[in-house]
């Protein structure tokens, strides 16, 4: 029974305690200390490297400004596309999904789509020219 009661004792805790509370304080005082080194080393870097590329920048600035402006417009027209193709490709599918025969919506789709190309692209003579094509194209297989 002696070894049980040892172990309840408060003041075994206490010591434990102390010394780990203690070795955390000075784990954190120097972790806090190399940090802050750090971040004085990075804002140090940071302002040196503003010093050496500022006058590059003005230097290759119309060339630079353009260049910006052309990436800015190529990511905002490739998002508006990406954003288009899905739009148009849920309004595709609802629109299939309630139709009964969805592979005939897909075939009116193509040949409204070909018949508007052709239309903005020839006019009535695109009518003649695409027909005679596809004639020839069927006789061909």
């Amino acid at each position: 029974m002696a070894a049980m009661e040892s172990y309840q004792n408060p003041e075994d805790y206490l010591v434990g305690e102390t010394a780990g509370t203690t070795v955390k304080f000075f784990g954190s005082i120097v972790l806090g200390i190399t940090l802050y080194f750090l971040s004085g080393m990075t804002l140090t870097a940071t302002l040196i490297a503003l010093v050496v590329v500022t006058p590059v920048a003005v230097l290759f600035s119309p060339i630079l400004v353009p260049a910006g402006i052309l990436v800015f417009l190529v990511g905002v027209c490739f998002v508006l596309s990406v954003v288009g193709a899905i739009w148009a490709l849920s309004l595709l599918f609802k629109y299939a999904l309630e139709q009964k025969n969805w592979t005939q919506f897909i075939f009116d789709l193509g040949h409204s789509l070909l018949r508007k190309y052709l239309k903005m692209r020839f006019g009535w003579i695109g009518w003649l020219w695409s027909l005679w094509e596809w004639i020839k194209w069927f006789h061909e297989i």
